[in-house]
């Protein structure tokens, strides 16, 4: 990524320049008040809270694209991975080769990347009978945390990070 990105400003006369947060949202709002009135653009990887995140990349009053991670409120361009086909694909297979429970174990509800891959998953449960391929699954009557497949409480476990997607 960072290569395609110097290419790209180095085309167009900009200086590129990298910093890293460390997965640290304090560390994150710490380097984002630097960069006031001293970019032209910026490409965030974001680890802190949407709201928070909102209001530094308001103050900057530059465009923004985020990769890996979308932020509910954040208006801005997006690069990253398709997590809800990921999510459905992965479902998909792991049922296809005969799993019978799953579980999907993500890293907080208030994460795009994890709710766009539980979407996936529910696009597969959720598709019409008859439609080939394995039995679908369906939300647990009981706990909407768990799937019911083949009538046994299903759990479905996926991973993805910042760094790629597995």
């Amino acid at each position: 990524r960072l290569r395609g990105i110097q290419a790209a400003a180095s085309a167009a006369n900009y200086l590129t320049s990298v910093s890293f947060h460390e997965g640290s949202p304090a560390d994150e709002s710490a380097q984002l008040a630097l960069l006031r009135g001293r970019i032209d653009g910026l490409i965030l990887t974001p680890v802190g809270k949407p709201a928070d995140v909102r209001m530094q990349l308001a103050d900057l009053d530059v465009p923004v694209v985020l990769m890996s991670e979308q932020l509910d409120g954040v208006e801005a361009d997006f690069a990253g991975d398709d997590d809800t086909e990921g999510g459905r694909l992965a479902a998909e297979h792991l049922l296809a080769g005969g799993c019978r429970s799953l579980v999907y174990f993500g890293c907080s509800e208030s994460s795009w990347a994890d709710r766009s891959i539980a979407a996936g998953i529910l696009l597969l449960a959720l598709r019409p009978a008859g439609s080939g391929g394995a039995e679908p699954l369906r939300l647990h009557p009981d706990n909407s945390h768990y799937f019911l497949f083949r009538g046994h409480p299903t759990i479905i476990v996926t991973s993805g990070e910042h760094y790629g997607a597995v």
